[in-house]
């Protein structure tokens, strides 16, 4: 196992990576043809055992907006580098493709999804590996997450994201690679900014860079 830590300024944030990956990657990698991004599990600010049963279907409702925005930011950020030749020999599954197949598998509900093994994903979505992730989502005042929403109790948490992107085989369901981060704010931090630049900076490290086919 190899463990790298590092540090990265920004207008906004400080962010502060642990980046872990076995020691073959490089040939567990050398086979994977094509790949997806999973939505992004959701850890959000609140209280369920609260909620008043409107809160609740409100709550899914938000979590489900974040899955596929944050999948999105991910999926972007490696488009981006496969279009300016960072990553090459390599498919990266469509979005539409990838949520569609989960959904006709009865795995559009997060719950469902995070049990079942990555290597069984892998097979439904018929791709090579999976990247998925985790962030805990927290409140800020400078985003529309700020809205009052009818029903639902806030919990008072520290602000910024702990984040986690992860890449996982597709024939064993091993964990292959992953980045984990946290951002250490100011008075005027954006919180989706944040998530934005971790994906940007994390997705810099999958071990596909340098990979020429």
């Amino acid at each position: 196992m190899l463990l790298v830590v590092m540090s990265a300024n920004a207008l906004v944030a400080q962010y502060n990576f642990s980046i872990y990956k076995l020691p073959d990657i490089a040939e567990k990698v050398s086979t994977h043809e094509k790949i997806a991004v999973l939505p992004i599990q959701i850890q959000l600010p609140f209280d369920k055992s609260k909620q008043s049963e409107q809160g609740l279907k409100e709550l899914k409702r938000i979590e489900e907006e974040y899955q596929y925005m944050y999948q999105e930011y991910v999926h972007e950020w490696i488009m981006f580098r496969m279009d300016v030749g960072k990553i090459q020999g390599l498919q990266l599954q469509h979005l539409e493709a990838t949520n569609d197949k989960l959904k006709a598998a009865g795995l559009s509900d997060m719950l469902e999804l995070v049990k079942l093994p990555k290597n069984e994903i892998a097979e439904i979505l018929g791709v090579d590996a999976v990247i998925s992730g985790f962030v805990k989502r927290s409140y800020d005042k400078s985003s529309g997450f700020s809205i009052a929403f009818q029903g639902i109790e806030f919990n008072a948490l520290q602000p910024g994201p702990d984040a986690v992107i992860e890449l996982h085989d597709g024939k064993s369901g091993e964990k292959l690679w992953d980045v984990m981060g946290k951002a250490g704010l100011n008075s005027d931090y954006n919180v989706d900014k944040g998530i934005w630049d971790f994906m940007k900076r994390g997705v810099r490290y999958l071990p596909y860079k340098k990979r020429k086919k």
